[in-house]
């Protein structure tokens, strides 16, 4: 029952109103159905939540194919990277995310604490600040 609950809460979230793939609004010719990459989120998130994170990397990894207009979509695969230690792969994702959407908060906290991590305290304090300004 508990597993259909959660199925259940991710098709109503993938049934949400979302941004257009491209800054145009139509769709890279050659693409796999919304449907298609809907599922793949779908599988995704049912990934991540039964820690089978390899697999959820690399559903991700299919989806940003797709959807690389995303800004959400490069903060989550960032925050799992970090968390599977590719601190490298999690600041470029990062980057990426916040090139997409500037005032991401998520990004921008993410950026702190990777930079703090990694020893870069000017660039974490600056990006706290950052958020402290847009918060």
């Amino acid at each position: 029952m508990k597993f259909l609950v959660i199925l259940v809460l991710l098709v109503s979230a993938c049934a949400a109103p979302r941004t257009a793939t491209r800054p145009d609004g139509a769709r890279p010719a050659g693409t796999r159905s919304e449907r298609s990459v809907a599922g793949d989120y779908i599988r995704f998130r049912l990934a991540s939540y039964q820690s089978r994170l390899p697999e959820a990397l690399s559903l991700l990894d299919r989806i940003l194919e797709e959807e690389p207009y995303e800004a959400h979509l490069w903060m989550e695969r960032a925050e799992l990277r970090a968390y599977l230690g590719n601190l490298d792969g999690a600041v470029s994702d990062t980057r990426t995310s916040l090139e997409l959407d500037p005032g991401n908060l998520r990004g921008l906290t993410l950026k702190g604490k990777l930079n703090a991590t990694r020893g870069n305290r000017d660039e974490a304090i600056a990006s706290y600040q950052q958020v402290l300004r847009i918060d």
